[in-house]
Order: structure tokens, then sequence, then C-alpha cells
């Protein structure tokens, strides 16, 4: 018997095409909001978060140029994992990101599943990683600059610039 989820936009029941699907179709996944607010998490569950970003997690921002010379940003924090369970718990309580499960490669000497949690919109990644870094160790510059760089360059909307 398949398992159904609940979809988190609408909260219609539905059966998942992947065992991580969160939404019941592309229209529920585009009718969400631009904002995003932060769940409220006990202080130890953002530690742990933080401690999972420090030792596990990539902050990534890249420029890319098209054609007519515009730059495009992108910023990402991501994990890879062997334990599925800890990526859906992440994505529960942030309410937040898409896992995928990673294809390994010959030259990989670990056998077992890998998962990648990517959680990718701007305006999440800006507010999870405002909300940690006074948490963060070993990748606090990084996601100083990260934030620091969506303020300065405009990329954030209107209501997170402080203007």
């Amino acid at each position: 018997m398949a398992v159904k989820n609940n979809c988190l936009f609408c909260g219609k029941s539905f059966l998942p095409k992947t065992a991580t699907s969160k939404y019941c179709s592309r229209v529920c996944i585009s009718s969400m909001p631009s904002s995003y607010e932060l769940p409220e998490l006990k202080p130890e569950e953002w530690g742990y978060i933080a401690g999972f970003i420090d030792a596990d997690g990539c902050i990534y921002k890249r420029v890319s140029y098209t054609y007519k010379q515009k730059n495009i940003y992108h910023f990402r924090i991501s994990f890879t994992h062997t334990c599925l369970e800890t990526l859906v718990w992440l994505c529960e309580k942030l309410k937040t990101g898409n896992i995928y499960e990673r294809k390994g490669d010959l030259k990989n000497f670990s056998k077992k599943k890998q998962y990648h949690l990517d959680i990718g919109r701007h305006v999440f990644v800006y507010k999870i990683l405002e909300r940690i870094i006074p948490l963060l160790r070993e990748k606090k510059s990084r996601a100083e600059d990260v934030v620091s760089f969506m303020k300065e360059n405009n990329i954030l909307p209107i209501n997170l610039r402080g203007e």
C-alpha cells in the first residue's frame, strides 16, 4: 500500500512520485510565496542545523553571465549525506528544500546510497543564514559574505533590504 503525503502548500493528500515529494502539483510549487518565515524552532535545533551546515553543508554563491552581460546570481545551501532520515528531518524543520538521490560513480569508495538536500531560493538561503550566523564556526565567514553580498547587490525583496 502506497503512503500518501500532504501537500505543504494546499494541504491536499496525494501519492508522491518520490519518497520526499512535498507538493501535489507544479501549480502548488509555483504558487509558493516569495516570502519565507523562519519556523519556530528550539535553540538546540538551530544549533544542530548550524552544526550540520558547518560539518557537512555547503554554502554556495555563483555568478553567471548571459549574452547580454546581465549578472545572474545563484545562492544555495546544500548537503550530501547517506542518512535520508536526517535530510528529511532538516526539510521538515526548515519547511523548505529538495532531496535527490545521488548517483554514485565508479571512483566512489562508498557503496552506500547518497542523498543530496538542496535549498536554493534566495529568500530562504538569506533568512536561514542570517539566523544561524552566530552559531557557525567553520563556515561563518562564508555565510557572512553571502548575506552581505545579497544585501549590497539588492538581490533580496524590498522588505528584506533594510531600506
